[in-house]
């Protein structure tokens, strides 16, 4: 392939991005993508997560690492019209590279959904002052 070939390709691929996405750059350090417990997390919590929404619903749900103290917010959002499910597999991989890819959590939207990753120090059980 020839470099005007390529560069070509490269312009026209960037014209045709269909998702965002940023790590935050501040905030409680997870541990999930290290450890096997960070797959069973994300996989508790996309169980929660998936199903039928409607475009805008947005859906959370709280899983905590064991034994350190970090919980883990997830937040799904359909962010096209008309509804749409979300099976496991989906979510797994939009919410993997938050939690994965991202040791403080971030966010993403790729064509339908909008997917949050947030650790925090504390437990799902608590009550926000």
């Amino acid at each position: 392939m020839h470099y005007s070939t390529v560069a070509t390709f490269l312009t026209l691929a960037g014209l045709f991005t269909t998702g965002s996405a940023s790590c935050y750059g501040t905030g409680e350090i997870g541990n999930y993508g290290k450890n096997l417990d960070a797959v069973n997390g994300l996989q508790t919590a996309c169980y929660l997560l998936t199903g039928t929404y409607v475009g805008g619903e947005s859906r959370m749900t709280c899983v905590e690492e064991s034994g350190t103290g970090v919980k883990w917010s997830f937040d799904l959002k359909h962010i096209s019209g008309g509804s749409r499910y979300i099976g496991l597999n989906e979510c797994l991989s939009g919410m993997s590279k938050e939690a994965h890819g991202c040791y403080r959590g971030g966010d993403s939207k790729y064509w339908n959904w909008e997917y949050k990753a947030d650790p925090n120090t504390g437990s799902c059980n608590e009550i926000p002052i």
